[in-house]
């Protein structure tokens, strides 16, 4: 399922943890997306082995990101299927 995962830090940085085939694209889509540098932003994504487009868009990660930022502490956010 599309899960993710975000720690907020210390200086306005984040770190994610995603189930997403995007991979550097989606980086810098989420740092244009919320105003933060690309140097503050580590993005995280597991080998998804043979997932045939259904992971190449956003779906849970900007939503998560603004609850960790909201909530100033990490959050994770999965869907069901």
């Amino acid at each position: 399922p599309h899960t993710c995962v975000v720690g907020p830090e210390l200086d306005g940085g984040l770190t994610i943890w995603a189930s997403e085939q995007g991979g550097v694209r989606l980086k810098y889509f989420i740092c244009n997306l919320f105003g933060i540098d690309t140097s503050k932003v580590r993005f995280i994504t597991p080998y998804l082995g043979g997932g045939f487009g259904g992971k190449v868009d956003l779906m849970v990660t900007p939503i998560a990101v603004v609850l960790a930022r909201k909530a100033g502490r990490p959050g994770k956010l999965e869907m069901s299927r």
